[in-house]
This record gives C-alpha cells, sequence and structure tokens, in this order.
C-alpha cells in the first residue's frame, strides 16, 4: 500500500504533466506561426527586396573574373572613381571594383577576405572621404551588400554571411534589430502596386545582370556601367548647384567611433596577411574642404597615423599641389563624387602613385601637408571662389538681414551680389550690384522673398554664377 509520501510524488509528477500538456497547444501554435512565416517571409523578400542592385551586379560579374590582383573597396567615391581599365593600363594589373555606395569598412573588409580567399589578390585601393567617416554605418545597405555576396556561395555559407551582419556592435544601436530576419522591411523598392509588381516580374525575366541594366536605364539613365563592377555618372556639377554639398556638410559631427574602430581592422587584417592597402582621400571640390575649416587637417592627421600604425598607405588627393591634378566643375558629378569625366584621370593618377610607391619611390613631395603652415599653403592655393552660401537673421525695426559666405582661400577678396525674383515678370531682378560687403538687408514690406546670393572673385567674372538660391520669410 502506498505510503503517504508517495501519493504525494504521484500527485506532483500527475500535476507536472498536466502542466505540460497545457502547454502543448501553446508550442503546436507557435510552431505553426514559425512555420507559416517562412513562405511568407520568403514571398515578401521577392516581391519587395530590390532585384538588379548595383551590389548584385557587381558581385555577379566578379564571380566571372578569371584574375584579380587588385581589389578596389569602399563608398560611391570609389564606386564612381576608380576605373579598373584605367588602373590597369598603367600598371598592367587585374583589378576589380567592389566598391558600393555607403558600403561601410565591415563589407569592404568582408569583401577583401571573399576576394583573397579566390585569388592571389595583391592590394587594395580605397577612396576615403571625410563624410564616410562621419556617418554611422547604415545597417540597410549591409544587407543588400552580403546578400548579393551570397549569390555566389554555397547556402550555409551565404547563411553564415549573413549572420554574421547580426554580431556587428552597431547593429544592435538601432531599430532595424528588431526587425533583422525580415530585412525586406527596410531595404525595399517604392511601395506601390507598379513597382512591386516590376520587381517581381524582373525576377522571372532577367538575370541579376539584365535587371539591374534595365533599371540603370529606366530609373538611373546617367549611370553607365563599364564593366569589373565600376559604373560611373556622364551627369556634370553645375556651378549654381555648388551650395548644395556645402550646406549639407556635417561640419560638427565627430567621426564615428564605430568607423575608427572597423578601419583598424581592415588595415591589421591587411597587414596580417601581407596585402599591401593604399588609401587615399576621395577628392572633393575646394569648398567641400574649406567647410570643415581647421577640423579637416586635423582629423584626417588622425586617419594618416591610423593607417600608418598598420604599415599601409595614405595620401589625401584633396592635398594635391597646384595643377598635378586638375579637375574642372565636369570633372564631378556633385561636389564630393567624381564624374565619368574625371574618374579615369583620378584612377590614373593613383596607379601611378601606387606604382613609384612600389618601386621605393616617395610621393611626398606632391603633397601638401596637414601641418599649420601646410594648410595654410594649400588654402592659399584657392584663388577664386568655389561657392557661396548665406546665412539671414531679423533686424532691430523689421527686415531680414542677408549675411553672405564665399568658400575661397584667405587672401582672394570677394565681391558680393544679390537678385530677388520678382513673381509678377518672372524674371530676377539685381536688389544690390557687385561689392565687397557680405552683408544686404531687405525690407521691402511683402516679408517674403525668393533670393540668390551670388560671390565671385574682386573684378573676375569667370566665376560670377557661384551663387546659392532660397526663400526668406520675415
Amino acid at each position: 500500500m502506498p505510503t503517504s509520501s508517495q501519493k504525494d510524488a504521484d500527485k506532483n509528477q500527475g500535476e507536472r504533466a498536466t502542466k505540460r500538456r497545457r502547454l502543448s497547444p501553446l508550442w503546436a501554435a507557435i510552431i505553426l506561426l514559425v512555420l507559416a512565416l517562412i513562405p511568407l517571409n520568403i514571398a515578401l523578400s521577392l516581391a519587395l527586396e530590390p532585384y538588379g542592385t548595383q551590389s548584385e551586379l557587381a558581385w555577379t560579374d566578379y564571380r566571372q573574373a578569371e584574375d584579380v590582383d587588385t581589389l578596389f573597396i569602399g563608398t560611391s567615391a570609389s564606386a564612381n572613381a576608380l576605373d579598373p581599365q584605367a588602373f590597369d593600363t598603367v600598371l598592367g594589373s587585374h583589378s576589380y571594383n567592389l566598391a558600393t555606395p555607403s558600403q561601410s569598412l565591415h563589407e569592404s573588409l568582408t569583401a577583401i577576405k571573399a576576394v583573397s580567399k579566390d585569388h592571389n589578390l595583391k592590394r587594395v585601393v580605397m577612396l576615403l572621404g571625410y563624410e564616410t567617416m562621419v556617418i554611422e554605418p547604415r545597417f540597410a545597405y549591409a544587407v543588400p551588400f552580403v546578400q548579393a555576396k551570397g549569390l555566389g556561395e554555397r547556402p550555409l555559407q551565404a547563411a553564415v554571411s549573413m549572420a554574421e551582419l547580426y554580431t556587428y556592435d552597431y547593429y544592435f544601436t538601432h531599430a532595424c534589430s528588431l526587425l533583422g530576419i525580415f530585412p525586406w522591411a527596410y531595404v525595399h523598392v517604392d511601395l506601390t502596386p507598379s513597382r512591386i509588381t516590376e520587381n517581381v516580374k524582373n525576377r522571372l525575366r532577367y538575370d541579376v545582370r539584365e535587371a539591374s541594366l534595365a533599371y540603370a536605364r529606366k530609373y538611373d539613365p546617367t549611370w553607365e556601367y563599364r564593366g569589373r563592377g565600376f559604373g560611373s555618372y556622364t551627369d556634370t556639377l553645375k556651378a549654381s548647384d555648388m551650395s548644395e554639398g556645402i550646406t549639407s556638410a556635417s561640419t560638427e559631427a565627430p567621426f564615428s567611433s564605430e568607423n575608427l574602430k572597423s578601419l583598424e581592422q581592415l588595415c591589421s587584417w591587411c597587414h596580417e596577411q601581407g596585402i599591401e592597402l593604399y588609401v587615399f582621400g576621395a577628392p572633393y571640390r575646394p569648398a567641400s574642404v574649406l567647410v570643415y575649416g581647421d577640423q579637416y587637417p586635423t582629423r584626417m592627421e588622425g586617419l594618416k597615423e591610423i593607417i600608418a600604425r598598420h604599415g599601409a598607405h595614405f595620401f589625401d588627393l584633396n592635398m594635391l599641389r597646384p595643377d598635378i591634378l586638375s579637375l574642372s566643375l565636369s570633372d564631378f558629378r556633385d561636389t564630393r563624387h567624381l564624374s565619368s569625366n574625371g574618374a579615369p584621370k583620378a584612377t590614373e593618377l593613383v596607379a601611378q602613385y601606387i606604382g613609384q610607391l612600389e618601386r621605393g619611390e616617395s610621393i611626398d613631395s606632391c603633397f601638401f601637408g596637414y601641418d599649420g603652415a601646410s594648410w595654410q599653403q594649400w588654402c592659399n592655393t584657392i584663388d577664386f571662389v568655389d561657392a557661396v552660401s548665406y546665412s539671414s537673421e531679423l533686424v532691430a525695426g523689421g527686415g531680414m538681414e542677408i549675411v553672405a559666405k564665399a568658400y575661397t582661400g584667405p587672401n582672394t577678396p570677394v565681391e558680393y551680389r544679390l537678385d530677388m525674383h520678382d513673381p509678377a515678370t518672372g524674371k530676377w531682378v539685381t536688389v544690390q550690384d557687385w561689392n565687397d560687403s557680405p552683408r544686404f538687408v531687405l525690407n521691402d514690406g511683402s516679408g517674403h522673398a525668393h533670393i540668390r546670393v551670388y560671390a565671385r572673385a574682386a573684378g573676375g567674372q569667370e566665376d560670377g554664377d557661384r551663387y546659392m538660391e532660397g526663400t526668406i520669410v520675415w
């Protein structure tokens, strides 16, 4: 006959079994939900995630490359400027461009590691811009890059590559971490029936290469694909657009600690593997350098020290001495990116310098340094007005004071002019003609004006169309 303690044990065991039975329907529901979400997630990914991205095109063509001894990596600064054909003509190399817009240094290192496994990688080249170090890594750009890389990998390796994304420290500081397994939620085409339908049809109709080129023809017609991962833009910068790159500059933001850490890791890995790393400061228009003031040489000197500490090379194309690389407005697409005109010029010079370095020659004399005296010498070479911006402030008694700022060297005398748009005639009327004062006051009683603030080197006409346009209300 069972004792009371045995009865209690049997009772407890029965209660635990009952609880397990009660949990079973819940677990069954969870399993069914997960199983239902898997095909739904796949379907939404196929429908919404863009098909034929630049990353997919670059990685797809890479799988066909027979030999790669030089790899170009980085953001759009490298993607639009480093032309493999121009580079290989100078050095007799076999280069490939895996740079993509907003590519983080994490993804750059991912590309280097992948290519070094496939080929006898000799050197890596990157154009590194000031803004690249300011902007925090964007997970939404990392996902399509790694997914594109996975197109040519075995399923397990592709899954491992995707899983590695979720080990990045910066990932967990962004809201996208809440949707980590649903990338279509933040990497998607325009959420309109026509674009979704078009995206699905493209998957069914085209391979990746055809889809990418078809997309460019329809939505990005000034972009031309030149092969070996490289594409560039045929549209060029207009003088009247110069202010856009100035006003959008992050002049107060510090370099991202995540970017600095990633740069160290990239440099260190290349050094450990015996791969020569060449980093060049991405060429900007002068105004896009001057806008940062003395922060530019100070912070770029810091980057140079990090890169040199790991045995890599750094030279800033913005600090070139006059007439070594002459880039006009037509060589730029905007104030921080080269056009298809400027790309071969910059690439040939980069290749020439790398050749000299590999022959043991010094190229230091081609560049201004970052110390105070050298920085001032570089500033003094800007003897024209590259761009203009303005600020506005209400004045006592009514009206608006406008203060213009010209981006030029400290020894260049500047003249300013203010025009206002007349809505009645549709014409621009000069309110204050050329003079050396950057200050204007508007007080016509309307409280509203559409204006253009011009600046030019004193007595000059060539750069007289540098202006900033905007609307002010008081």
